[in-house]
């Protein structure tokens, strides 16, 4: 799966690091620092950091304009994709079977002017301008790694109804699962093999990549993956994908 991604090379980030740990972290803004720092020592690491919105904005769409990339709770069954008319952002509900909607993430999908943000926010925390100031602040570069032929702008949503569409999580098999960690550290982006109009009927989707949050947009990609034939069916029947 080819998706944007935050690019520095791993000699830069080792220095910026270094540099930043020299540094005292000052009280005000303490949490944006530590942000920076973490970032740093991802790529310093050689991980694969991820700007979510932008990759899911970049991504192609189906002809009812819903993107074919959804982000959702790695614990939830089940992602329903909602875009209310009138409104410039898209919610992605990750959904269990017992507890309900567990996470919501909030992705502008269009632009009212040029100075508007594009950035995705979290219902449970917040994080307003942060991811901006981060990759500002760090220089960091973004790769686009879809050819542009294959990134067409996302349209507005219909102005007479919403869209309302639903999509299986793919499951996390053993064999690509960190060993440590819960189920609720982590998110899941993947590639929407086909978007339903009901819950019952949401399918599997292919090539998923785990993640784990660091900053505002930024996720690091701890694994990738595709389900065996075998694993659909065992994840299908426990009711987990």
């Amino acid at each position: 799966m080819d998706v944007a991604t935050i690019e520095m090379t791993r000699e830069e980030a080792r220095e910026k690091h270094r540099e930043h740990k020299r540094r005292r972290v000052p009280r005000d803004n303490r949490r944006f620092y530590k942000q920076e720092r973490m970032i740093y020592w991802y790529l310093a690491e050689g991980f694969t950091l991820i700007d979510v919105s932008r990759a899911i904005r970049e991504s192609p769409v189906d002809n009812a304009g819903r993107p074919k990339l959804a982000i959702a709770a790695t614990a939830a069954d089940r992602v329903d994709f909602v875009w209310e008319r009138g409104s410039n952002f898209a919610r992605f509900n990750s959904v269990t079977g017992k507890a309900g909607r567990i996470d919501t993430r909030e992705v502008m999908m269009r632009r009212k002017n040029s100075s508007e943000m594009l950035l995705s926010r979290d219902t449970r925390e917040v994080i307003g301008r942060e991811h901006a100031e981060i990759v500002q602040a760090m220089g960091l570069g973004i790769e686009r790694k879809l050819a542009r032929s294959r990134r067409p702008a996302m349209p507005a949503a219909p102005a007479s109804v919403g869209v309302e569409a639903f999509a299986r999580v793919p499951h996390l098999p053993l064999r690509v699962r960190p060993e440590a960690g819960r189920l609720s550290d982590w998110h899941t982006l993947f590639e929407v093999e086909r978007w339903e109009s009901r819950p019952a009927e949401a399918v599997d989707s292919p090539d998923p990549f785990l993640l784990k949050h660091v900053a505002g947009d930024v996720f690091v990609k701890l694994a990738e993956w595709d389900l065996t034939p075998l694993e659909r069916v065992m994840a299908r029947e426990a009711n987990v994908a």
